[in-house]
């Protein structure tokens, strides 16, 4: 279990399994965990957003990244910067990959877009 900000997250591993089931030391954490992260799902989440004028508990996510705004640029940001060094790359199979990466930014941006003209409604 981590903490971040005050906020307790726990990511379930196939390793907290006995025979298919849970250990109790697994369970009591869960039970104290605000977010639990389970095969790369959040299966729960007890912190409310605070910037959501709709007060809404689920975390809204564009393939597993968030889509709130100042999360999402700072993503955006990286990711962009990440295809812009592919592209510049010599190897052409480098530079594929880095137009990839851009038009994933690119489809991350536009989901950004629209959840916060959403959020303005």
């Amino acid at each position: 279990m981590n903490k971040f900000e005050g906020i307790t997250v726990l990511h379930l591993e196939n390793s907290d399994h006995i025979q298919g089931v849970l250990s109790p030391k697994v369970e009591r954490e869960i039970d104290t965990a605000d977010i639990v992260i389970a095969g790369g799902k959040v299966v729960k989440n007890r912190v409310v957003q605070m910037d959501s004028p709709k007060g809404s508990a689920m975390l809204p996510l564009f393939k597993g990244l968030s889509l709130v705004p100042l999360d999402a640029l700072k993503s955006i940001s990286a990711i962009i910067e990440c295809g812009h060094l592919m592209t510049s790359c010599s190897d052409k199979e480098c530079e594929e990959i880095g137009d990839v990466i851009i038009d994933f930014a690119r489809q991350y941006a536009a989901s950004a877009h629209a959840y916060a003209q959403e959020e303005k409604k």
